[in-house]
């Protein structure tokens, strides 16, 4: 955006707030000078504002730094500053303001309004509250550190429901003193601002029917009511006859005020929303004496907020419910039928993200309503169903299990038969609801561990959560209760699997791989921990470990006299969102004057996948100081290739299960040898991992490969095991 506007707003009101901006810029800075009146800082601002937030834009990161309980729909306490405005946008703000909200925070438009010498930017927006609806509130941005590191804003969110309430009030009450001395009849008035009137008295059978209410509407106005005009000529819509129903019975009660939203009928035969309301005017005593009804056309309001609503219930993509609205129906279908046996049906597409690459996202977004119809087409009558998120789907049933799984099988066979090249392989997790108490979510999340262990097999498409999943979670919950211990207690040993030169098997480096060496139940395989560490991120403060027990090994194997080979350590891809990734290993080298070409960083393909952009900027620092780098398990994904193309890369290492299916065919040999032949182009080295045959090392150095690991050589061993072989043996 070139130009940045902001909502208009009175004088006296800009002044107000200029004020408080710069009272708020004092209290900030007399804050930070005097850390012992934060109470008092944050109290002056709760008692301004209902929320707080900090935005940093030169990290793009936000925190809230307080809101008000139960009040306001939130984004969550911290994250991404600038995917965060959009998501607000989207979800939070009314859709009509959103326009104006995104273009609120422009970062151009803002710089230069503080330039100009603004002490705050004020905007009026609808923000959603937990009720579901949305009020009107005031957020003020002024700067709060703006510096050569840090661009700092704090935004400060106000509740302004009551004072637009008095500016409407103060608005109409004008317009009415208007009408009054203007001494026009009440009808005149009315018709004016375009509501149709009628009315009728106790004492009399006159009654009054604005003559465009016969005009608009069908129906044949021949001195009847008009509410028996309305129900027996057909003018409302037969889905609205209840609320006519119910107002009718309001009207008899002798209520002082009732009033309906209902579709009446046009002589063109189209039903427009209307909304109907009646005040009854009382005697002395207390009885109905007149009654003034009104009709306002609300056709184009009423549908906008249906609209709203269906947005806020629905998936626009596939329309079927979204996840809130999924989890809520669930929840409601399963507590209101207790004597029934309900099933969480979770489904999801393997490899979803390679269509979208392959194919582009207008595909991927017609297989996911190709998906959606065949929900809505096998899935049983009562049945609640809705897209999660992405290319998950989830189901709420009471089928017996042979008919989840018949519906299964009969959704199977249809993907098989979708027009695309590439194969729909779609798996399923099924959680049987067997606590009513249970949270949707949770059930859902306990589908998808059932979904897991299937994923990407060729044998099964579905899995059920059941006693052996669960056992497994416990298992996770132990091993996550003692992890933190068994680092402070040095339980995880470092071995040494060693890599070979396959012509004099002569020892050319080794790789640093972790053991648990539990205390009570022995010796673990990483299998059992890495993957839970990788996803609780305890595999940052666990790699770093390793890292500095092999750099303390290589400076215990140059202090003794003794050649030192290269010592290779894996890096997962946790650490490619360490901003100080690039400074720990640079300070580990230098800590132990270890030369950084020994210390070789292993990394896997599934970190390029998730930041190439920051991948690699890293490798690119590091290898600027030295370091190699080795890509671990080429061959085992799509994306290999281009990996080679992007990344400074020193080594790659041929996948275990790549290496062992494809040499048994000649096709598979000739691209083993292909891709040797490229490595050599391309001055890279190459070694292939998990050789365990004569047979594979021979094939592997007739066709070019003169490194190999894997268990024809040796397992993973202890240092002073691998120390024998490599400097006293002389050979494995």
């Amino acid at each position: 955006m070139n130009t940045f506007h902001h909502t208009a707003i009175p004088q006296k009101q800009a002044q107000s707030a200029a004020l408080k901006a710069t009272a708020l810029r004092r209290i900030v800075e007399h804050k930070t000078q005097e850390p012992h009146v934060a109470e008092q800082y944050d109290l002056a601002l709760r008692k301004i504002y209902d929320e707080l937030y900090e935005l940093n834009v030169t990290k793009n990161t936000y925190r809230i730094v307080y809101h008000v309980a139960d009040k306001y729909v939130t984004p969550p306490e911290s994250g991404e500053l600038f995917k965060a405005i959009s998501d607000v946008s989207i979800t939070m703000i009314h859709p009509d303001d959103k326009a104006h909200f995104l273009e609120f925070f422009d970062l151009d438009a803002v710089r230069d309004s503080f330039r100009a010498g603004r002490e705050c930017l004020i905007g009026e927006f609808r923000k959603l509250w937990q009720d579901g609806g949305y009020h009107w509130s005031t957020l003020t941005l002024f700067p709060a550190g703006l510096s050569a590191h840090d661009e700092i804003y704090l935004v400060f969110i106000m509740d302004i429901g009551e004072k637009k309430k008095v500016e409407e009030l103060t608005q109409r009450n004008h317009l009415l003193e208007q009408q009054r001395l203007a001494d026009e009849r009440y009808r005149i008035i009315i018709d004016q601002t375009g509501t149709l009137v009628f009315e009728w008295s106790r004492d009399s059978d006159a009654r009054f029917i604005s003559p465009e209410i016969p005009r608009r509407f069908a129906g044949e106005y021949d001195g009847r009511d008009l509410m028996h005009i309305w129900q027996d000529d057909a003018v409302i819509h037969p889905m609205d006859e209840p609320l006519l129903t119910q107002f009718l019975i309001n009207t008899r009660k002798a209520c002082s005020y009732t009033e309906m939203t209902i579709r009446l009928r046009t002589h063109s035969g189209q039903h427009i929303w209307c909304k109907v309301a009646l005040t009854c005017i009382k005697d002395e005593q207390g009885q109905p004496k007149r009654y003034i009804g009104t009709l306002n056309d609300v056709d184009q309001a009423t549908r906008s907020i249906l609209a709203l609503k269906y947005r806020a219930e629905y998936d626009t993509l596939t329309g079927l419910y979204n996840m809130q609205t999924f989890y809520a129906k669930a929840a409601q279908r399963i507590n209101e039928h207790p004597g029934h046996h309900y099933s969480i049906v979770r489904m999801d597409i393997d490899r979803f993200k390679v269509i979208n690459d392959l194919y582009g996202i207008g595909e991927g977004d017609k297989l996911l309503c190709a998906i959606a119809r065949l929900i809505q087409e096998h899935a049983s009558p009562h049945d609640v169903y809705g897209r999660i998120s992405g290319d998950i789907f989830c189901i709420c049933t009471n089928d017996s299990r042979a008919e989840i799984i018949r519906t299964i099988h009969i959704i199977v066979e249809k993907l098989a038969e979708y027009p695309l090249a590439y194969r729909i392989m779609p798996s399923f997790g099924i959680c049987t609801v067997d606590n009513s108490d249970t949270p949707v979510n949770v059930l859902c999340d306990w589908a998808n561990l059932a979904l897991k262990t299937i994923k990407g097999s060729y044998l099964t498409t579905y899995a059920f959560y059941d006693d052996k999943l669960r056992q497994r979670i416990l298992d996770e919950k132990k091993i996550e209760s003692e992890m933190h211990a068994a680092l402070s207690n040095g339980e995880f040993v470092m071995y040494l699997q060693p890599k070979v030169h396959i012509p004099t098997s002569r020892i050319i480096g080794t790789e640093a791989l972790v053991r648990w060496n539990h205390p009570t139940q022995g010796l673990i395989p990483p299998d059992v921990f890495i993957p839970l560490f990788e996803k609780n991120g305890f595999i940052i403060q666990l790699d770093e470990y390793i890292w500095e027990q092999a750099c303390i090994l290589l400076r215990t194997w140059i202090d003794s006299g003794r050649t030192p080979v290269p010592l290779s350590v894996n890096v997962s891809r946790m650490h490619i969102h360490d901003l100080h990734f690039c400074d720990k290993l640079l300070k580990l080298v230098t800590r132990y004057a270890i030369p950084p070409y020994l210390l070789k960083l292993e990394l896997t393909e599934s970190a390029f996948l998730e930041n190439e952009a920051g991948l690699l900027a890293a490798m690119n620092t590091l290898h600027a100081h030295d370091f190699l780098f080795s890509m671990d398990d080429f061959g085992s994904g799509y994306s290999s290739l281009n990996m080679l193309k992007s990344l400074p890369i020193d080594t790659i290492k041929i996948d275990r299960l790549f290496l062992s299916e494809v040499v048994t065919t000649e096709r598979g040999k000739t691209i083993i040898r292909h891709i040797i032949a490229m490595a050599h182009q391309m001055n890279i080295r190459i070694i292939a991992e998990g050789v365990e045959t004569m047979e594979q090392a021979l094939f592997l150095l007739e066709s070019g490969c003169c490194l190999a690991q894997g268990y024809f050589y040796s397992r993973p061993v202890p240092v002073d095991s691998f120390e024998k072989m490599a400097y006293e043996a002389g050979t494995p």
